[in-house]
């Protein structure tokens, strides 16, 4: 039978949309099910503040009454005004190994975005720039930290079928804090002589001025991604969202500024990496588990660095003196391992840094997909 796409307009289909990817995917390695109730209150407009600054739409794939495949799709007004695009998102890409059920949601996804103007269909994201993004291009059989995203191997050779050609390549490192290399002890000497060249002092956020801190994570995110091509500045009610969602993962040692002469110039957001919880709970966590969660997390081995940034205008050498300073605090705090989340392909300067803090490459690669919308579907 043909494949029959649906938008989920009930709270029975927009669990049936969140359920989806455990249904197909439970038994492969490397996959790792995301709590329910985050997705859930994602998908709802009124818990979820992206949904007043984007329009935002859920499809699911039927065939013979079962579901198949799903796909949101955004179309986010001031990236598209940043950047001068016109573009709409496709993201939360999940469907059996299919090309009938891959070329039916993509083309659904194609056709929800035009109505709103657009000429191209890129992605995924899911949702928008702010959040996970990219498919993941290597390495499918072992578990994504978290914050990075997940999929089958099949996904970019569906993608390439539908006709999207891949537009940019970000990299994730891994970094052993066991390791020690003649590399990484010269990065951290030198680190240690531009913060005394340049008077830089480090701290900890601060336990006392939390909401404070965060303003300030919030305003040097925004400043120093000013140009980025990919990044956007998080609007003051989706930041402070997703802050108080971070909030009880904080080890707030691993949250960490570096200021010159009173006034901060880089800051790093860090988090234990969640995925290893996530693992054991399975997508479910019960009010005993989050009762929990603090004395958990002290067991959890690897972090994530999800932000970082420097104010422009910095002198240089602020980044290797920030990142010298986090994974020392990362190692002062019992964890194993440092994840990082996406370094564009081009930051040839990040790539080069972490290189000799990782003691090598990158560990795995992930892209971003374009496709021309049709003009007839554009227009």
């Amino acid at each position: 039978m043909t494949v029959r796409i649906r938008a989920v307009s009930s709270p029975a289909e927009a669990r049936r949309w969140a359920l989806l990817p455990e249904r197909l995917h439970t038994n492969k390695p490397g996959f790792i099910p995301a709590l329910r109730s985050t997705t859930l209150a994602a998908m709802n407009h009124r818990r979820n503040p992206l949904h007043r600054h984007a329009h935002i739409s859920h499809l699911l794939a039927i065939r013979d009454g079962m579901d198949v495949g799903r796909v949101s799709t955004t179309v986010h007004p001031a990236y598209n005004e940043r950047h001068g695009t016109s573009a709409g998102f496709f993201g939360f890409l999940d469907a059996v190994d299919d090309p009938e059920v891959y070329a039916a949601l993509l083309e659904a996804a194609g056709n929800e975005v035009a109505r709103h103007g657009v000429s191209t269909l890129t992605g995924p994201y899911n949702y928008w720039s702010g959040d996970q993004f990219g498919v993941l291009l290597e390495k499918h059989d072992r578990p994504t930290a978290v914050f990075q995203t997940w999929n089958p191997s099949e996904v970019s050779h569906h993608l390439a079928r539908c006709g999207f050609t891949p537009r940019d390549e970000m990299r994730g490192y891994e970094i052993s804090t066991a390791q020690r290399s003649a590399a990484r002890t010269e990065v951290l000497d030198r680190a240690d002589r531009i913060s005394r060249a340049l008077g830089l002092l480090s701290r900890p956020m601060n336990r006392r001025r939390i909401d404070r801190d965060a303003g300030l994570i919030r305003d040097m995110f925004a400043s120093s991604f000013a140009s980025s091509a990919e990044v956007l500045p998080y609007p003051d009610d989706v930041f402070d969202d997703m802050f108080g969602q971070l909030r009880p993962l904080l080890d707030l040692d691993l949250v960490r500024f570096v200021e010159r002469r009173g006034e901060p110039v880089g800051f790093s957001l860090t988090v234990p990496d969640l995925n290893e919880l996530l693992a054991v709970w399975q997508g479910r966590i019960t009010p005993i588990e989050m009762a929990r969660l603090r004395g958990r997390l002290s067991r959890v081995s690897g972090v994530v660095v999800l932000l970082l940034g420097v104010v422009p205008g910095s002198p240089m050498g602020i980044a290797p003196v920030l990142f010298a300073d986090t994974l020392r605090a990362v190692e002062q705090n019992g964890y194993g391992s440092v994840h990082t989340t996406w370094v564009h392909g081009t930051n040839s300067a990040m790539h080069g840094l972490l290189s000799r803090f990782a003691g090598g490459g990158p560990v795995r690669r992930w892209a971003l997909y374009d496709r021309p919308l049709r003009q007839d579907v554009a227009s």
